[in-house]
């Protein structure tokens, strides 16, 4: 192999490798030698000949914060109430319904309801929503139907997603809401993408990208973190601190200070709230949109919640935390009886009214859902709709095989099954 003399190497080497270097040198990089003595020239920041490492768990300095003073009108109050309310009649009612093999599977939102309200509130309805799967207080928020809800967790035909999704796996076009997915903080990347959209098309709405304490541990956070920040789009991160990652609690993922911290790491801002308090909720998102929008900056919010009931109908929360301690905490900070007291001393509500709207509220759910468990599920056939622009011949073989089993299958209980599904899915004989 043929050596260049140093001298040769040098004159071609270094003059191609500053034109390929130059354009990723940021101006924090350039040396200032004004900067000297005792300072650095990155932002003034002081110059130590003390070796001295950042302390791993530092002390935070982002506060609870719980503010009582956001003035509303009777009537806006009592339609949040009302909404938190709705949300945990719902969850009871459908909860039963899967235990009675009504539904397949069922997540509660019960102690999350001024986590979600707070901030639905404090949105406008444009702004553009990646929820991860226990944000249902937002779509209610916004006008979506009790059988909207019920329709696809019943996976009728007259579904949004008629089957094809998981039961609490809403979404909504004309509601700015994305469809869930279960893949845990795969949103968070692709809420940023949609943000970097919105600055370039300076559309004065922002993305909001709710997400649990255990997506956190996720790579996809990560990039979704810096993605924003460098980019500088207008989004706004929830995170719903419950303290437990399904079952994993939060001393088991992290040894930091919580998941705010991480915001100021990646150049974000970020607060912490309490988020079992309507008004607190409602204050932090309501600043976060106005500086997202205006000044295209990503904000993360750690909202400070505990999830009251399991993870899921799948899940019993006793095999690794005490009910003891869950059932203190419902009859302590309730978000539901926090506001609920408020309005009391506010004279907006009182006993009687309180009376009414739970029996009506627990009318209209059992209404709607006997009404939705009489439509019929969509035809099996929609297993091969919308998978490419057009059935592939391959996915034409496969539904061909599938139809000549439900014809050739005769057996009662596979009949009784297939009675539920549309009659279009049953070949002419």
């Amino acid at each position: 192999m043929q050596r260049w003399p140093g001298k040769v190497y040098s004159r071609l080497y270094r003059p191609i490798m500053y034109q390929l270097t130059k354009r990723y040198q940021s101006t924090a990089a350039k040396f200032d030698s004004s900067a000297l003595p005792g300072t650095s020239p990155v932002d003034n920041v002081p110059i130590t000949t003390k070796l001295e490492f950042l302390p791993s768990k530092a002390k935070s300095i982002i506060l609870n914060i719980g503010l009582w003073t956001q003035m509303f009108s009777d009537n806006q109050l009592i339609k949040m109430y009302k909404d938190m309310t709705m949300l945990e009649t719902m969850d009871n009612i459908l909860f039963q319904s899967q235990r009675q093999e009504r539904i397949s599977f069922y997540m509660t939102h019960r102690g999350e309801e001024a986590t979600q309200i707070g901030s639905a509130a404090a949105l406008d309805s444009g702004d553009l929503v990646y929820a991860q799967y226990r944000e249902a207080g937002i779509l209610l928020y916004r006008g979506y139907k009790l059988h909207q809800f019920i329709d696809q967790c019943m996976d009728n035909a007259r579904g949004s997603c008629k089957g094809i999704q998981l039961p609490i796996h809403y979404g909504s076009k004309d509601l700015n809401y994305v469809t869930i997915s279960s893949t845990v903080a795969t949103q968070m990347p692709q809420a940023v993408g949609s943000a970097y959209a919105y600055k370039r098309a300076a559309n004065e709405k922002c993305v909001v990208c709710y997400f649990g304490d255990g997506a956190t541990s996720e790579s996809d956070a990560h990039a979704a973190f810096n993605f924003a920040a460098t980019l500088e789009v207008p989004i706004i991160f929830i995170c719903r601190n419950n303290g437990y990652a399904i079952s994993t609690p939060s001393k088991d993922q992290y040894h930091s200070d919580g998941i705010a911290s991480r915001g100021t790491g990646y150049g974000m801002m970020a607060i912490r709230v309490d988020g079992h308090d309507l008004f607190a909720v409602y204050n932090a998102n309501k600043a976060a949109r106005q500086m997202a929008v205006n000044e295209n900056k990503p904000i993360l919010i750690e909202v400070m919640v505990d999830r009251f009931g399991p993870h899921s109908t799948s899940d019993d929360s006793s095999a690794y935390r005490s009910e003891e301690k869950m059932r203190h905490h419902a009859k302590t900070i309730d978000p539901i009886e926090r506001v609920r007291r408020y309005m009391d001393v506010r004279g907006c509500w009182n006993n009687e009214k309180e009376k009414t709207w739970r029996k009506e509220a627990t009318d209209m759910v059992l209404k709607e859902l006997e009404q939705c468990e009489h439509i019929k599920r969509a035809s099996i056939t929609i297993m091969f709709d919308n998978v490419f622009e057009k059935v592939e011949p391959h996915l034409q073989k496969q539904m061909h095989e599938l139809m000549q089993h439900v014809q050739q299958n005769h057996e009662a209980s596979f009949l009784t099954l297939l009675s539920k599904y549309e009659q279009s899915c049953v070949p002419d004989k």
